[in-house]
């Protein structure tokens, strides 16, 4: 009996003990994570790297460390690196709207102006007053020949105070008010040529 009341006693106390360590290990990668943040706000990208890996280490579910972790790896240049990591925390986490925002520019940056599109597509659905998404989709679509979708996307973003984007509109799209009109115009002016026939 003795043996017995030890045997339950020890079990509880294990699991006691490993309970308090899952706390202290979820404690741990918070804390990692914050460091990271803090880091990477700093400017010490090397140091919030390792930070975020340690979080990943301890938590390989973190959709969040994934994320700050592209963020600084396209601070970096390191475009695939960061759509890797972007797409491990969308797997995570398909609401994390920043991560769809972080595909679109990293394959701007890479010159893979459809997947972009994309990307910034789903990054507006979730967030429809980013003004910032509006512009640079723009500005893929001008890069893969869509000036009428560029146009759009820029008037869109310049009603929401995006200057860049109105400045784009200014140089890009001088002859889309006209080529709307002229659009406008035509059928009556079909009507016109069928008529005199």
């Amino acid at each position: 009996m003795n043996n017995l009341f030890y045997s339950k006693y020890n079990y509880i106390l294990l699991i006691c003990c490993l309970l308090a360590g899952c706390v202290s290990t979820r404690q741990g990668a918070e804390a990692y994570f914050k460091s990271g943040s803090i880091k990477s706000q700093q400017g010490n990208y090397k140091g919030a790297i390792k930070d975020f890996g340690r979080v990943l280490k301890i938590n390989p579910k973190h959709a969040k460390a994934y994320l700050g972790r592209s963020n600084i790896k396209y601070n970096l240049k390191n475009y695939s690196g960061a759509i890797e990591d972007c797409s491990a925390a969308i797997r995570l986490n398909p609401e994390l709207t920043d991560a769809y925002f972080n595909l679109g520019i990293s394959y701007y940056e890479l010159k893979k102006y459809k997947q972009a599109v994309a990307e910034f597509d789903k990054s507006i659905q979730r967030r429809p007053q980013d003004a910032e998404a509006y512009y640079l989709r723009g500005r893929a679509k001008m890069h893969m020949g869509d000036n009428p979708g560029a146009c759009n996307d820029w008037q869109k973003a310049a009603s929401m105070s995006y200057t860049q984007a109105t400045e784009m509109q200014k140089k890009h799209c001088k002859d889309t008010p006209k080529a709307g009109k002229m659009l406008e115009e035509a059928p009556a002016q079909v009507r016109e040529v069928r008529d005199n026939k």
